[in-house]
Protein backbone atom coordinates (compact mmCIF):
# COMPACT_ATOMS: atom_id res chain seq x y z
CA UNK A 1 0.00 0.00 0.00
CA UNK A 2 1.15 3.45 -0.78
CA UNK A 3 1.25 5.63 2.02
CA UNK A 4 1.18 9.39 2.06
CA UNK A 5 4.32 10.86 4.51
CA UNK A 6 4.30 13.47 6.80
CA UNK A 7 7.18 15.83 9.07
CA UNK A 8 6.54 13.26 11.12
CA UNK A 9 8.11 11.07 9.05
CA UNK A 10 10.94 13.22 8.02
CA UNK A 11 13.94 11.55 9.64
CA UNK A 12 13.02 7.93 8.61
CA UNK A 13 12.44 9.40 4.95
CA UNK A 14 15.71 10.80 4.77
CA UNK A 15 17.91 7.71 5.80
CA UNK A 16 15.81 5.88 3.15
CA UNK A 17 17.08 8.54 0.34
CA UNK A 18 20.52 8.94 1.69
CA UNK A 19 21.25 5.28 1.88
CA UNK A 20 19.80 5.01 -2.02
CA UNK A 21 21.57 7.90 -3.01
CA UNK A 22 24.64 7.67 -1.20
CA UNK A 23 27.11 6.77 -4.63
CA UNK A 24 24.32 8.30 -6.96
CA UNK A 25 26.46 10.50 -9.65
CA UNK A 26 24.51 13.83 -8.55
CA UNK A 27 25.35 13.95 -4.63
CA UNK A 28 29.39 12.56 -5.77
CA UNK A 29 29.11 15.31 -8.01
CA UNK A 30 28.07 18.24 -5.90
CA UNK A 31 29.72 17.24 -2.76
CA UNK A 32 33.25 16.59 -4.53
CA UNK A 33 34.89 18.32 -1.99
CA UNK A 34 33.54 16.67 1.24
CA UNK A 35 35.66 14.19 1.79
CA UNK A 36 35.23 12.71 5.65
CA UNK A 37 32.36 15.04 6.21
CA UNK A 38 30.36 13.90 2.73
CA UNK A 39 28.03 11.89 5.20
CA UNK A 40 26.77 14.58 7.22
CA UNK A 41 26.71 16.76 4.38
CA UNK A 42 24.53 14.67 2.18
CA UNK A 43 21.95 13.82 5.19
CA UNK A 44 22.08 17.90 5.16
CA UNK A 45 21.16 17.83 1.26
CA UNK A 46 18.79 15.38 1.16
CA UNK A 47 17.25 17.00 4.37
CA UNK A 48 16.72 19.92 2.30
CA UNK A 49 14.95 18.21 -0.52
CA UNK A 50 12.59 16.76 2.19
CA UNK A 51 11.42 19.68 3.39
CA UNK A 52 11.50 21.53 0.11
CA UNK A 53 8.24 18.94 -0.39
CA UNK A 54 7.12 18.44 3.01
CA UNK A 55 7.15 22.25 3.91
CA UNK A 56 4.91 23.17 0.17
CA UNK A 57 2.60 19.91 1.03
CA UNK A 58 3.96 18.61 -2.23
CA UNK A 59 3.57 14.70 -2.49
CA UNK A 60 6.27 12.50 -0.71
CA UNK A 61 4.44 9.14 -0.64
CA UNK A 62 6.03 5.56 0.31
CA UNK A 63 5.89 2.05 1.25
CA UNK A 64 6.48 0.74 4.33
CA UNK A 65 7.42 -3.06 5.09
CA UNK A 66 7.12 -4.30 8.92
CA UNK A 67 6.49 -0.90 9.95
CA UNK A 68 9.87 0.00 8.13
CA UNK A 69 9.60 2.64 5.81
CA UNK A 70 11.67 1.28 2.67
CA UNK A 71 10.91 3.53 -0.45
CA UNK A 72 10.32 7.19 -0.87
CA UNK A 73 9.13 9.14 -3.95
CA UNK A 74 8.61 13.06 -4.09
CA UNK A 75 7.94 15.76 -6.44
CA UNK A 76 6.75 18.71 -7.11
CA UNK A 77 2.99 19.42 -8.39
CA UNK A 78 2.67 21.22 -11.58
CA UNK A 79 2.01 24.52 -10.03
CA UNK A 80 4.73 26.69 -8.27
CA UNK A 81 4.74 27.30 -4.52
CA UNK A 82 7.05 30.20 -2.82
CA UNK A 83 9.27 28.65 -0.49
CA UNK A 84 7.82 29.74 3.09
CA UNK A 85 10.37 31.30 5.77
CA UNK A 86 11.32 27.93 6.84
CA UNK A 87 12.51 26.90 3.83
CA UNK A 88 14.67 29.76 3.13
CA UNK A 89 16.25 29.15 6.42
CA UNK A 90 17.04 25.69 5.76
CA UNK A 91 18.51 27.03 2.46
CA UNK A 92 20.88 29.78 3.96
CA UNK A 93 21.71 27.13 6.48
CA UNK A 94 22.70 24.80 4.01
CA UNK A 95 24.82 27.17 2.14
CA UNK A 96 26.86 27.65 5.00
CA UNK A 97 27.47 24.12 5.62
CA UNK A 98 28.57 23.20 1.97
CA UNK A 99 30.49 25.87 1.31
CA UNK A 100 30.41 27.99 -1.80
CA UNK A 101 31.85 25.53 -4.13
CA UNK A 102 29.72 22.81 -3.60
CA UNK A 103 26.86 25.35 -4.12
CA UNK A 104 28.05 26.76 -7.60
CA UNK A 105 28.13 22.78 -8.86
CA UNK A 106 24.64 22.12 -7.34
CA UNK A 107 23.42 25.72 -8.67
CA UNK A 108 24.79 24.58 -12.51
CA UNK A 109 23.49 20.85 -12.40
CA UNK A 110 19.96 22.50 -11.12
CA UNK A 111 20.04 25.27 -13.46
CA UNK A 112 20.38 23.01 -16.31
CA UNK A 113 18.02 20.67 -15.20
CA UNK A 114 15.75 22.98 -15.15
CA UNK A 115 16.38 23.92 -18.80
CA UNK A 116 15.72 20.24 -19.90
CA UNK A 117 12.33 19.98 -18.16
CA UNK A 118 9.14 20.61 -20.69
CA UNK A 119 7.18 23.75 -20.60
CA UNK A 120 3.99 21.91 -20.62
CA UNK A 121 2.70 21.76 -17.04
CA UNK A 122 4.01 18.09 -15.06
CA UNK A 123 4.68 16.69 -11.73
CA UNK A 124 8.08 16.65 -11.17
CA UNK A 125 9.49 13.37 -9.65
CA UNK A 126 12.19 15.05 -7.99
CA UNK A 127 13.63 11.77 -6.09
CA UNK A 128 12.77 7.90 -5.87
CA UNK A 129 14.90 5.79 -3.48
CA UNK A 130 14.62 1.75 -2.30
CA UNK A 131 16.78 0.85 0.54
CA UNK A 132 19.52 -1.17 -1.30
CA UNK A 133 18.41 -4.36 0.95
CA UNK A 134 14.81 -4.06 -0.47
CA UNK A 135 15.33 -2.95 -4.52
CA UNK A 136 14.39 -5.63 -6.82
CA UNK A 137 10.78 -5.94 -5.16
CA UNK A 138 9.16 -3.84 -7.73
CA UNK A 139 8.60 -0.76 -4.99
CA UNK A 140 9.97 1.98 -7.38
CA UNK A 141 7.77 0.81 -9.90
CA UNK A 142 4.82 0.84 -7.50
CA UNK A 143 5.67 4.63 -6.44
CA UNK A 144 6.34 5.91 -10.15
CA UNK A 145 2.70 4.38 -10.74
CA UNK A 146 1.34 6.47 -8.08
CA UNK A 147 3.17 9.40 -8.87
CA UNK A 148 1.48 9.17 -12.43
CA UNK A 149 -2.35 8.52 -10.88
CA UNK A 150 -0.99 11.76 -9.18
CA UNK A 151 -0.81 13.51 -12.59
CA UNK A 152 -3.50 12.13 -14.29
CA UNK A 153 -6.03 12.70 -11.78
CA UNK A 154 -4.70 17.11 -12.20
CA UNK A 155 -6.44 18.45 -14.44
CA UNK A 156 -3.04 20.87 -14.58
CA UNK A 157 -0.91 18.28 -15.16
CA UNK A 158 -0.07 16.93 -18.39
CA UNK A 159 2.90 13.97 -17.50
CA UNK A 160 5.25 12.92 -14.79
CA UNK A 161 8.68 14.13 -15.54
CA UNK A 162 12.08 12.85 -14.40
CA UNK A 163 15.43 13.06 -14.44
CA UNK A 164 18.34 10.87 -14.31
CA UNK A 165 22.19 10.83 -14.18
CA UNK A 166 22.67 7.26 -14.05
CA UNK A 167 22.37 4.95 -17.41
CA UNK A 168 21.52 1.91 -16.23
CA UNK A 169 17.95 3.71 -14.95
CA UNK A 170 17.25 4.44 -18.46
CA UNK A 171 15.87 1.28 -19.68
CA UNK A 172 14.21 0.36 -16.39
CA UNK A 173 12.44 3.95 -17.15
CA UNK A 174 11.88 3.61 -20.49
CA UNK A 175 10.58 0.19 -19.81
CA UNK A 176 7.86 2.39 -17.25
CA UNK A 177 6.79 4.09 -20.33
CA UNK A 178 9.51 7.37 -20.15
CA UNK A 179 10.86 8.43 -23.29
CA UNK A 180 14.26 10.89 -22.82
CA UNK A 181 13.27 14.89 -24.28
CA UNK A 182 16.22 16.47 -23.50
CA UNK A 183 19.77 15.29 -22.64
CA UNK A 184 22.75 17.75 -21.53
CA UNK A 185 25.83 17.88 -19.73
CA UNK A 186 26.82 19.54 -16.06
CA UNK A 187 30.46 19.28 -15.47
CA UNK A 188 31.30 15.62 -15.10
CA UNK A 189 27.78 14.47 -15.25
CA UNK A 190 25.27 13.32 -17.96
CA UNK A 191 22.04 14.20 -17.65
CA UNK A 192 18.71 13.00 -19.09
CA UNK A 193 15.42 14.09 -18.76
CA UNK A 194 12.55 11.76 -18.96
CA UNK A 195 8.29 12.13 -19.63
CA UNK A 196 5.49 9.81 -19.88
CA UNK A 197 2.56 11.30 -20.96
CA UNK A 198 -0.56 10.81 -18.06
CA UNK A 199 -3.66 11.78 -19.78
CA UNK A 200 -6.25 13.86 -17.42
CA UNK A 201 -9.60 12.74 -16.32
CA UNK A 202 -12.05 12.36 -18.61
Amino acid sequence: MILNFSKADRAEIGAVLCSAFRDYPVMRYVLAGSADRYDAHLARLIGYYVDSRLLRDWPVIGIRVRGEIVAVAMGNEPVAKPAPDELKRAYARLHEILGEDAFERLDAFETVSDRNEPKYPHYFLGMIGVKPAFQGQSHAAALIEEFCSLSAADGHSQAVVLSTEDPNNLPFYQKMGFRIVADAEVGALHTWCLAMPTPGPG
